[in-house]
């Protein structure tokens, strides 16, 4: 079971894993319980998901390194990834949601997808699965992460391809 304590720094995180179970462990649970952010089926919009993995992964990097937004253009590139991690890390992380064109956003990343110009030494697709959602129902995809959340944004089950189940805690106050 992964839980944030307090506020890490690249200095400490050396893998792109340690890095997403972090910032995992930061999501603040009351942020999606009472985030008026919803579509009309009620459901935490992506938009919300960004805001807050935002926050939490700008706070585990050193002054030294930059969470960028929208990256893409400096790359040569018209597609732009939700994040890139600079510096020496060059780690993206993308956000989806209950599989929303999940198997085109993988292609972006192969030869001659939007995002093949850009650099990277690690990519984290993290995509949020509401509680009806079964990830064992789905084919599991590389660089994907399936976030199953519990009813209650407490916790989630983290199923990725070839990698055991793992249990994170959502923060709470």
């Amino acid at each position: 079971m992964f839980k944030l304590t307090r506020s890490l720094s690249t200095r400490n995180i050396t893998t792109l894993e340690e890095f997403v179970f972090a910032l995992l462990s930061g999501i603040r649970s009351s942020v999606l319980r009472n985030s008026k952010g919803r579509g009309s089926n009620h459901k935490v919009l992506e938009r919300t998901w960004q805001m807050e993995v935002y926050r939490v992964a700008s706070s585990l990097v050193s002054s030294s390194t930059c969470v960028s937004l929208d990256v893409g253009h400096m790359f040569g590139t018209t597609g732009m990834v939700d994040f890139y991690v600079n510096n020496t890390s060059q780690w993206i992380i993308e956000i989806r949601r209950n599989n929303s064109e999940l198997k085109e956003h993988c292609n972006r990343f192969d030869d001659g997808g939007l995002y093949a110009l850009i650099p990277r030494k690690g990519v984290a697709i993290l995509n949020f699965l509401d509680a009806r959602k079964n990830p064992l129902r789905f084919e599991l995809l590389p660089d994907v992460w399936y976030i199953h959340c519990s009813p209650d944004f407490d916790r989630a089950e983290v199923f990725r391809q070839n990698q055991a189940t793992k249990a994170v805690v959502f923060a709470c106050e």
